[in-house]
């Protein structure tokens, strides 16, 4: 019987591994899809950065133009800015 306890004993061992294993690789795919994520998003934030920027520009140059007054640039400006 010393046999089929330390057999016991093994398996019991290599089921609690094996659940400390996934355990991990769940915690580890969990960081992977939070990192893509914030990835994702500082990649949106640059883009709406540039868009942004595009925008600001465009309306300066508008205004250069006289197609948009002093006061129509500035309001225009500020939805933009959200101010």
């Amino acid at each position: 019987m010393p046999g089929g306890l330390m057999r016991a004993a093994a398996t019991a061992s290599m089921v609690s591994n094996a659940r400390r294993n996934r355990a991990e690789r769940k915690a580890i795919e969990n960081y992977n899809d939070q990192q893509q994520q914030n990835q994702q998003q500082q990649q949106q934030s640059q883009n709406d950065q540039s868009d942004l920027t595009a925008q600001l520009e465009e309306l300066q140059s508008l205004k250069n133009k006289g197609i948009l007054t002093e006061e129509e640039f500035q309001a225009k400006k500020k939805q933009l800015l959200g101010i």
